[in-house]
């Protein structure tokens, strides 16, 4: 579900705004993918990322590696997996 970056400061305001993803590059446009996917937490080692299919309005979760059942899927929030940015929460080890 895609939102126009218009939109971003009413919805920055909601509990949504933690599950969003940034959506066009040089814009505020954020999207939200449904299902379990807006539920992937943050991890500077993470197994999976995504990919952007603007214009098919998709967001794509590969495996960085092979990973076990059961095994939490975690993403690196800065967007490069080995981008050792700070986010602005505190994270788990």
């Amino acid at each position: 579900m895609v939102m126009p970056g218009a939109e971003w400061p009413h919805l920055a305001q909601t509990i949504v705004a933690n599950y969003c993803f940034s959506w066009r590059d040089g814009t505020d446009d954020t999207a939200v993918a449904l299902g379990h996917c807006s539920l992937i937490n943050h991890s500077y080692t993470p197994n999976v990322y995504s990919q952007r299919h603007v214009r098919e309005r998709v967001i794509e979760f590969l495996a960085l590696r092979d990973v076990e059942e059961g095994e939490e899927l975690t993403m690196n929030y800065n967007g490069e997996p080995d981008d050792a940015t700070p986010v602005d929460f505190v994270v788990r080890a």
